[in-house]
Formats: C-alpha cells, sequence, structure tokens
C-alpha cells in the first residue's frame, strides 16, 4: 500500500506519544544512550505536521547500537539502514503509516546533531516560518494525498534554505550566548569588588551580574547581529 500524505492540527499528546517512545528507546540501548531528544515538526507547539513522532538517541558508540536491531524489532519497529543520511541508524515503527522515526547517531558526529536540532529550534521562534512552512506542506498535500515522494521532493528546495537559515541563526545564539555568559562573569567580579568595598557583596553581586549579562548582549548583537 501506498504511503499517503496527512498534515493535522498541533496535537498535545504528541509530547505524551515522545515520552512513551522515548522510554523504550533508553530501556533498548541501555548505558549506551547518551541522550534522547523530540525533533521535527511535532516538537513544535502549534505547528500543524505529519503525525509522526521523530526522536533522535544519540549513543556513544554506533556500533553498540547496531547490537540492538533484534531489541527495536521485537519493539515494533523495521530497519532502514542509514536511509540516505551516512552515519545515522533509521528506525520506523507503523509500516506504510508510520507513527514514530528514530535517527540514531554517535555523539562525536556534530554536524548531523546540529542539523538536527537547528530547524525546531529555529521554528519554535520564527511564528511566521511556521505558518509557511505550514503552508507549503498543506498545499502539497493536497496536491499530492497519494504520492508521498512528489510530496518529498516538491518540499525539498524550501527545507534545503529553511535549514541553512536556521543552521545560521543558531550558530549566531550560540555566540551571543558566549558573550552573555562573558559579560556575566566579568559583572560577578566587578560586583564583588563593589560589594567588598560598599559592604553590600549580594548587592554588589547581582547588580554587576545583571549588568554584565546586558553589556554582553550589547556587545554580542553587535558583533554578531540580531
Amino acid at each position: 500500500m501506498a504511503r499517503k500524505v496527512r498534515i493535522v492540527d498541533y496535537d498535545p499528546n504528541w509530547k505524551k506519544q515522545y515520552k512513551e517512545e522515548e522510554s523504550k528507546i533508553k530501556a533498548i540501548l541501555g548505558d549506551n544512550c547518551a541522550g534522547i531528544y523530540h525533533i521535527g515538526s511535532t516538537a513544535v507547539k502549534d505547528m500543524k505536521a505529519e503525525p509522526i513522532i521523530d526522536i533522535m538517541a544519540v549513543v556513544k558508540k554506533l556500533h553498540l547500537a547496531d547490537g540492538k536491531l533484534k531489541e527495536f524489532i521485537d519493539a515494533g519497529y523495521e530497519y532502514k539502514g542509514e536511509y540516505g543520511t551516512p552515519g545515522q541508524r533509521f528506525y520506523v515503527k507503523g509500516g506504510d503509516e508510520p507513527s514514530c522515526h528514530i535517527h540514531i547517531f554517535e555523539e562525536k558526529n556534530a554536524s548531523e546533531l546540529a542539523r538536527h536540532f537547528a530547524v525546531p529550534n529555529y521554528l519554535m521562534t520564527h511564528a511566521e516560518e511556521c505558518r509557511a512552512y505550514e503552508k507549503i506542506k498543506m498545499d502539497l498535500a493536497e496536491k499530492y494525498p497519494e504520492n508521498y515522494e512528489a510530496y518529498t521532493e516538491g518540499r525539498k528546495e524550501y527545507l534545503d534554505e529553511l535549514e541553512k537559515k536556521a543552521m545560521d541563526w543558531n550558530i549566531k545564539q550560540s555566540k551571543l550566548g558566549s558573550y552573555m555568559a562573558m559579560g556575566m562573569s566579568m559583572g560577578l567580579v566587578v560586583g564583588c569588588a563593589v560589594g567588598y568595598v560598599f559592604s553590600h557583596m549580594i548587592a554588589g553581586i547581582c547588580i554587576g551580574v545583571v549588568a554584565g549579562m546586558c553589556l554582553g548582549t550589547v556587545i554580542g548583537r553587535m558583533k554578531v547581529g540580531k
């Protein structure tokens, strides 16, 4: 049976579904599990999406995850190999009407981890982009309701551009956070000195940290842009 395209309103139960799968994946991976994360459109609150829970599992050693193939199959997952992404182990639950995808990466695969985090993080703070992406998905779903390959190909160009914007934004946010942390550290030192001089240590520290954070934010925005 061909896979159909279905875009639905945001469902608060997606969080619960993610948690249920998360506990199963943790149990299978055991101590090799370094982290499990809800990614993809269902992780973005109030965003229309395909009702498929995308999960990224980060492992310490990929070959140890490969040794858990039987356990994943017994839990209802179908193994799809790298599925077009080198270094990935991809599993699907639900056959032609999937309910869950698992993307497994080794923790040292920084580029793929950053790429999979970037888009949902960006969409969570850019409502206009969410609405634009929703419209593209809904238009394509209406045009290709029973042709998932055409639906996927139709949104590829937009997704590539969205991913680039999201990666750039995440890099800027990381740099801004570094400047804020630097400002807070400097503020803490200055605040301690001021507090010591005026015998109001707590007040001095609080004022220094807030002032340092503000200064770091201003410098960061000047350096990396808004």
